[in-house]
C-alpha cells in the first residue's frame, strides 16, 4: 500500500469517526432537550425570548408535589420573568391525597413566584363541583385559587353564582362573594 493512500485512508476514517460523535452528542442533546423542555429554558436565559411546543412543569415545595402544569404551547419572556402558555392544564394535589384539576385557553406563569394568571374558559374541577369563569389567578405563596369574576359552581343537585371566590388549597376551602345565589339540594363539602 503506497503511503499516501494510508494517509488518505487514516483521514477519511478520522473524518467518518468524528462525523459519527457530532452525530451521537446532537441525538443525545436532542433527547434531552425533548424530554426536558424547561431545561431548554434555563439554558437560554434571562435576556431572550423562546418558544416551545408543549411544557410540563411541576412545582415542589419541601420535597412535596403541589401542582403540575402542562401546556400545548409556551413563549418565555426573557426580561419579564414570565412564561406566556396556551391551552394548559394544571393539577393541584391536596393533603388528604384528592386532586383540584383547572384547564384554560391562555396562562401566564411567572417564574420567579410560581403564582399563575389564567385566562378563556377557565374551568376548576374538584369532584364533583364544577367551576366556570373567565379570569381565575393562582398564588403560590400561600395556595390560594382566586377570582375577581363572575363564577359559576355546578354540580348535578346545585348551582351557585357570585362576583368573586377564593379558594384555600392547605384547608380546602372555598369562599364566595358579590352576588351570591344558588339552588342546593346536597350538602355543600369542597
Amino acid at each position: 500500500m503506497k503511503p499516501a493512500s494510508k494517509k488518505v485512508k487514516v483521514v477519511l476514517f478520522s473524518v467518518m469517526l468524528l462525523a459519527f460523535g457530532i452525530t451521537v452528542a446532537v441525538f443525545i442533546g436532542y433527547r434531552r432537550m425533548a424530554s426536558q423542555p424547561e431545561s431548554l429554558l434555563e439554558t437560554l436565559g434571562s435576556k431572550v425570548n423562546a418558544s416551545l411546543g408543549s411544557i410540563r412543569h411541576t412545582a415542589m415545595r419541601d420535597g412535596i408535589r403541589e401542582w403540575t402544569l402542562e401546556a400545548k404551547s409556551a413563549r418565555m419572556m426573557g426580561d419579564e420573568n414570565r412564561i406566556l402558555l396556551k391551552d394548559l392544564s394544571i393539577v393541584y394535589y391536596l393533603k388528604n391525597n384528592n386532586e383540584v384539576y383547572l384547564t384554560s385557553s391562555e396562562g401566564i406563569l411567572n417564574t420567579k413566584s410560581n403564582d399563575i394568571e389564567l385566562n378563556g374558559n377557565v374551568v376548576l374541577i374538584s369532584e364533583p363541583y364544577e367551576l366556570k369563569t373567565e379570569k381565575l389567578n393562582y398564588a403560590h405563596e400561600g395556595r390560594k385559587i382566586f377570582s375577581d369574576m363572575p363564577i359559576q359552581l355546578i354540580s348535578t343537585k346545585s348551582y351557585l353564582a357570585a362576583k368573586a371566590m377564593s379558594f384555600d388549597l392547605n384547608k380546602n376551602e372555598a369562599r364566595f362573594n358579590g352576588e351570591v345565589e344558588g339552588i342546593f339540594a346536597e350538602k355543600i363539602d369542597l
